[in-house]
């Protein structure tokens, strides 16, 4: 009987005990978008209301202070920090620049006519609706951000998928194509 008791005192002062503790929210960081990040405040304060905001982004709240816009550009450093104020408490959530490029993606028929040109590949799902291509002077153009580095794709011309011809760097798919 006397376990028990010794038992039961150690679990109820352990639980005052952290009871006690200030509460620490860990946050994932935020990857920001390439131009406005919104963000809702009841995804970080479940049940405590926000007194203020302190960032070295550009930001604005809206009125009753339940969202929270950042205003991304290429001037702002790689990491920030971005500071939640709520009864005296501060929170962290770090924040990761955006490194998307605009980038001009362009196919050259070479005389063929096409109907529709679009691009699929490891940038939008393999999904060739995702990304039409627009005719200027028969060269197929695409306008798109992203994120620097290698990708594989394909050229889907009036729905039947072909490797870029002008692209001398192939990647095997791993059932002995390409």
């Amino acid at each position: 009987m006397l376990k028990y008791i010794f038992i039961f005192l150690i679990m109820t002062g352990c639980m005052s005990n952290i009871n006690s503790r200030k509460k620490f929210n860990l946050f994932t960081p935020i990857s920001l978008s390439a131009d406005t990040t919104k963000l809702f405040i009841k995804d970080f304060l479940i049940d405590e209301y926000l007194d203020s905001v302190s960032c070295q982004i550009p930001h604005f709240l809206n009125e009753n202070k339940s969202e929270l816009f950042l205003l991304s550009n290429q001037n702002i450093s790689n990491l920030s920090i971005l500071k939640l104020w709520s009864k005296g408490n501060s929170y962290d959530i770090l924040l990761r620049k955006n490194k998307m490029k605009d980038v001009t993606i362009s196919y050259n028929p070479q005389g063929v006519k096409y109907s529709k040109v679009s691009i699929a590949g490891q940038f939008n799902d393999w999904n060739p609706s995702n990304d039409f291509m627009i005719s200027q002077d028969s060269i197929w153009i695409l306008n798109k951000k992203m994120n620097p580095g290698k990708y594989q794709y394909q050229i889907v011309v009036d729905g039947i998928w072909n490797l870029d011809k002008s692209n001398p760097k192939k990647v095997s798919n791993g059932s002995g194509g390409y």
